[in-house]
């Protein structure tokens, strides 16, 4: 037991499973103090936070139809689309605000297409792992893929929906024009 590697890391991936939640917790709270010192706007914080708040549960429910578990390396591959996901959904936001400012602004529309050609990338990418042979390979690869596709389709359409929403709102629209 001493020296043997299984044992402590089997301890190691039952810790961080376990704690998981805490860990997720902490890390979007932490995500979303970052995203209201950059928009200095709790609504528009919210907004740029949403789409990794709902993908997680998106991911969550899809595993669970298909009968697939988290383990470690979903666990790790869920966070790096999570932060992609976060990064795209700050582009759109801030081609958002832009366009609202300016009558003119093409700034959304550069964004929204260098988040494709970079989503087409890793969606490729990750569904070459559909076509592996190791189970976990397959795991990691469906995680991946349902995670970068909810993640695009709410950061594309629900977030210019409820923003273009909010700014129906004169005061909204005044805290964003300023």
């Amino acid at each position: 037991v001493v020296v043997d590697p299984m044992h402590y890391t089997g301890g190691l991936i039952s810790l961080i499973h376990k704690d998981f939640n805490m860990a997720l917790l902490i890390s979007s709270i932490f995500v979303f103090v970052v995203l209201l010192f950059s928009f200095r706007d709790i609504f528009i914080s919210l907004l740029a936070f949403m789409p990794m708040f709902l993908s997680w549960y998106v991911v969550q429910g899809w595993m669970a139809i298909l009968g697939l578990s988290f383990n470690m390396i979903n666990i790790v591959i869920s966070t790096f689309i999570f932060g992609i996901g976060v990064d795209y959904s700050i582009f759109v936001m801030k081609g958002l605000i832009e366009a609202q400012r300016q009558e003119e602004s093409r700034l959304l529309e550069y964004h929204k297409v260098a988040i494709f050609f970079s989503a087409f990338v890793l969606i490729v990418v990750m569904g070459a792992m559909l076509f592996a042979k190791h189970p976990t390979i397959v795991s990691i690869g469906n995680c991946a893929l349902i995670g970068m596709i909810s993640t695009i389709l709410i950061t594309y359409t629900l977030q210019p929906l409820l923003f273009r929403w909010l700014m129906k709102w004169p005061y909204m629209k005044r805290r964003v024009e300023r």
